[in-house]
């Protein structure tokens, strides 16, 4: 989507179904991760985590993908939106219904809104989530020397020997060299171990459900 572009999405849920999509784009948005960035955390790609934001059906999240996010997210989860699970004595809670939303990308500003049936305090009202997209790049050079001496360095060790996940490097990295620089680190990390996957030094395998990374042979 290109700046001050406006996009339409629907899909029919239930209300546990986009409380879950409620607090993944939360706790996305309040950690300061891109969409390609926690996709490569998680060994998707970055088509899954925007279809599961955009309210698909047919695309979830395992109990592996929360366990990463457990770990990786410092702010906890934000409360989900309290529905009416009644109508009529009947629980509704879960029939699918459909809901519609609105992505606006703007110069600096992400917002998603949501259009959905449920009632909430006894009104019905749209449901918005916004995230700022200004990320400040003024230490890219130094973020990208130490990223790459961080790999360099595991290569001299035989660490990707038999492969790890994308998950694996960026924990290891962010606990040794990069605290302070998070989240960028990750945007740098992934777009360098993407760079090595292109030129051919890195090859993809799956194993178990999750990608790994190894110095191809």
């Amino acid at each position: 989507m290109t700046t001050n572009q406006t996009l339409k999405i629907s899909g029919m849920l239930n209300q546990h179904e986009f409380k879950e999509r409620y607090i993944f784009i939360s706790q996305r948005i309040a950690n300061g991760l891109s969409r390609p960035d926690l996709a490569f955390l998680l060994g998707k790609s970055t088509y899954d985590v925007t279809d599961y934001e955009h309210l698909c059906g047919q695309v979830r999240m395992n109990f592996k993908d929360y366990e990463v996010m457990a770990t990786l997210y410092k702010n906890s989860a934000p409360a989900a939106p309290v529905f009416y699970t009644q109508a009529n004595n009947i629980d509704i809670s879960g029939e699918r219904r459909m809901i519609r939303g609105t992505v606006t990308e703007r110069a600096r500003e992400w917002q998603i809104e949501f259009l959905h049936p449920w009632k909430i305090k006894g009104e019905n009202k749209p449901i918005a989530i916004c995230g700022d997209l200004h990320r400040p790049a003024e230490q890219d050079s130094k973020i990208t020397e130490l990223v790459i001496e961080y790999l360099l360095s595991l290569k001299k060790t035989g660490y990707f020997q038999h492969g790890c996940t994308a998950f694996q490097l960026y924990h290891q990295l962010n606990n040794t060299k990069a605290k302070h620089w998070q989240p960028r680190c990750l945007t740098v990390l992934r777009q360098t171990v993407y760079a090595h996957v292109h030129s051919g030094e890195f090859q993809i395998h799956q194993q178990n459900g999750q990608l790994f990374y190894q110095l191809k042979k």
